[in-house]
């Protein structure tokens, strides 16, 4: 009698520890959705990874580099490094002001150069890059620089 009363308690147990503390009422559905999610996820970081190797390829292949640095060196240009969100001051059309580097702002610098100079730098130092970069590799480039921090 002992021994089965111990099998019950046991198995009583068992099955609290699977119910205790979780409101576990998912389905089948319930599960595929939330593998959807972390393929979903997953695809999303890898995609964002492609992004930003395309970025850094296009930088290279379009002779930026030359220019810019990575690490934080000023060469003829400015660095790229800790540049996305920073606050630059610039001179446009004449006037100096200080504004934050987004993607307007290198979309900007990258097919306008002159439009905002940055200070300590010349106008007519960069080309516009207009008809040699879409849309579509700005967003590139734009997403390796979000990583030079």
């Amino acid at each position: 009698m002992k021994n089965l009363l111990l099998i019950i308690f046991s198995l009583g147990l068992i099955l609290s520890c699977n119910t205790q503390g979780s409101n576990n009422t998912s389905t089948s559905k319930d599960n595929d959705v939330k593998d959807k999610e972390v393929a979903t996820a997953t695809t999303s970081t890898s995609d964002d990874q492609d992004l930003v190797a395309e970025g850094k390829s296009l930088l290279e292949k379009n002779g930026c580099l030359a220019c810019h640095s990575i690490t934080g060196e000023k060469i003829v240009g400015p660095t790229l490094k800790g540049l996305y969100g920073s606050e630059v001051k610039v001179m446009t059309e004449g006037k100096e002001r200080t504004t934050t580097v987004d993607d307007e702002y290198i979309k900007t610098a990258i097919y306008d150069p002159d439009h905002d100079v940055p200070d300590g730098y010349q106008k007519g130092q960069m080309i516009s890059y207009k008809s040699t970069i879409n849309d579509d590799q700005l967003k590139a480039m734009i997403a390796y620089m979000k990583t030079l921090k």
